[in-house]
């Protein structure tokens, strides 16, 4: 009986540690859970409040480009939370490039480049970062070392047109083909054959043979 119980208290411990383990790591990652659901809120809620397309002349016939995005949440407080979110590509340098982007000639964060030649930099005072105040007209430049790679202008983004109203194919009014007034055959009037006169032969005189 001993051994029974024995045997059921070992089998029970994995079962307690693995929900323990299981409480712990909850506990550790519920802090990132919730500052990646409030980031990617942020992000999707709220459209951009200014953008910037990033162009460049080609590296080894590669022609780079980006763009750039700039967010402020609608909010009552002083100061409104803030991300901007810059994203390269096409960028023909090794992997592991390291690019500086500036601000108007103001550093303010680095990209470094994959294997796919592709990088990003994603600032946000959602979780204590620092994000400059960015208005229409700032200049945005993606630099490795001296040369420059990209640069852009923000500006608001672009109004989308309005949904054209639909127009349908008006309903063509029937005209049917007139009816043809019906004209019948004159009735022919009946022309006898003309009687002819009786003219009897004449009586021959009298002549006996």
């Amino acid at each position: 009986m001993s051994q029974t119980n024995s045997v059921s208290k070992k089998s029970g411990q994995p079962r307690f540690l693995l929900l323990m383990g299981a409480i712990i790591a909850l506990w550790v990652l519920l802090p990132f859970i919730i500052e990646f659901a409030s980031t990617t809120h942020a992000q999707s809620g709220n459209a951009a409040s200014l953008v910037a397309i990033l162009t460049g002349d080609p590296i080894a016939d590669a022609t780079p480009h980006g763009f750039a995005s700039y967010y402020v949440a609608p909010s009552g407080t002083p100061e409104p939370a803030r991300s901007l979110f810059v994203s390269v590509s096409n960028v023909n340098l090794p992997a592991g490039t390291v690019l500086s982007v500036s601000l108007n000639a103001a550093p303010i964060g680095m990209i470094t480049l994959d294997e796919r030649r592709h990088g990003a930099l994603f600032l946000s005072t959602f979780n204590g970062g620092t994000v400059p105040i960015v208005v229409a007209g700032d200049a945005l430049t993606i630099n490795s070392g001296d040369p420059t790679i990209l640069t852009g202008t923000f500006e608001p983004p672009p109004t989308p047109s309005p949904t054209s109203t639909h127009t349908p194919f008006p309903t063509p009014s029937h005209t049917p083909f007139p009816t043809p007034s019906h004209t019948p055959f004159p009735t022919p009037s009946h022309t006898p054959f003309p009687t002819p006169s009786h003219t009897p032969f004449p009586t021959p005189s009298g002549t006996p043979l």
